[in-house]
């Protein structure tokens, strides 16, 4: 289970506190979320409203896509991001070999995509969450939206849509709002600086609303392991990231295709187990609230230096998690509780797969006021 964060911040720097100091601190949180979980799933599962398996309560009152009308922003006032493509390439984007750049506009309610004979708005409030990350070395500098609700009217159905920087060619003219200006004068600034300029621009923009969209989170770090989802394989040393919002495929099976990235939103999920089976590797299970034997995601070999990170980037989006030495069959386990929760919370809910290690189970009588909140 995750918590909504309205506003994260910063992970704490590790020059902050103590690794145990941090530990300790993780351990408490993750106590309290172990009783907010158990009290949660029987509200759920159990409840009068809601069944397992069906939608999750958190989602009903979601908008829905292009429900909303465009409010334009004065044009001295537009933010925009041009020579970018948009993935999935969709309506007047031309065939495989086609490559068609645009512009990315931000206005008062939304974002505006335009290309050549392609006009595309994507509203704030029909953006889950959305995120950045920067090339690099060889990488493709990238905005990402997860959508509340697939585009239907677009063949596949999408439910996230990239936008992937090009190279902006030498000489080009730039106007006084557009965010590719890095500094007056300089035609040829790198593709990172005209993404970090635009994604500043638009962040102090929003932070001055009364009401913010969900600011730009990004991907700083990644993580290399093995994908197991779906009946899919994929092995890669940049296999999934971690934000404050989301859970993020980084590959897919098929990567010389050329198509958005697959996100978890971190409310999505039930847990995360972390087992150590093997010397220097992790491997890490992840049940969502749906309750689906289909969904389990694993991600297996991720390099143990990674634990201690993984571990407070879950933590810090307040997602259960579990480390320990278990390798259970996740799928029948799953499987059975969607058919048996009645059964699943008679028997103490996840404390029944004896999951949690000894120290973090001897804080569970520490939230004393938790339990008075949430009992």
């Amino acid at each position: 289970m995750a918590l909504l964060l309205e506003n994260p911040q910063s992970i704490p720097s590790v020059g902050t506190f103590s690794e145990d100091e941090r530990e300790k601190m993780r351990m408490k949180n993750q106590a309290i979320l172990a009783l907010w979980l158990k009290m949660d799933d029987k509200e759920r599962l159990l409840g009068p409203t809601t069944q397992c398996g069906g939608a999750d309560s958190s989602e009903i009152f979601y908008p829905l896509v292009g429900t909303n009308s465009l409010v334009q922003e004065k044009k001295h006032r537009v933010i925009r991001l041009t020579d970018v493509i948009i993935f999935p390439k969709l309506g007047g984007q031309g065939g495989k070999r086609a490559t068609i750049t645009g512009t990315l506009e931000v206005h008062v309610n939304g974002f505006v995509y335009t290309a050549s004979g392609f006009r595309k708005h994507f509203y704030f409030d029909d953006i889950k969450s959305c995120f950045f990350g920067l090339g690099g070395k060889g990488g493709t500098p990238l905005l990402h939206f997860h959508l509340h609700r697939p585009l239907k009217k677009w063949t596949g159905k999408p439910k996230d849509i990239e936008f992937h920087l090009v190279k902006c060619p030498r000489g080009q003219k730039m106007s006084d709002h557009d965010s590719n200006k890095i500094e007056k004068g300089k035609q040829n600034s790198s593709d990172d600086e005209r993404l970090k300029k635009f994604v500043e621009e638009v962040h102090a923009r929003w932070i001055s609303l009364p009401t913010s969209p969900s600011l730009f989170d990004e991907i700083d770090k990644k993580y290399e392991g093995v994908i197991h989802w779906k009946g899919s394989t994929v092995s890669s040393d940049t296999a999934f990231a971690l934000t404050s919002y989301d859970l993020i495929f980084l590959v897919g099976p098929l990567p010389e295709v050329s198509k958005p990235f697959t996100v978890f939103p971190l409310r999505d999920i039930e847990i995360v187990n972390l087992a150590l089976l093997e010397p220097g590797k992790i491997d890490m299970t992840v049940i969502f609230r749906d309750f689906n034997e289909e969904n389990v995601l694993e991600v297996k070999s991720i390099a143990l230096e990674s634990l201690v990170d993984i571990k407070d980037r879950l933590n810090y989006g307040n997602v259960k998690y579990y480390v320990n030495t278990k390798q259970l069959d996740w799928k029948a386990k799953v499987k059975e509780i969607a058919a048996l929760p009645e059964e699943f919370i008679n028997m103490g809910g996840w404390d029944k797969f004896e999951l949690e290690d000894r120290y973090t189970s001897s804080d569970y009588d520490y939230p004393l006021t938790m339990r008075k909140l949430v009992g």
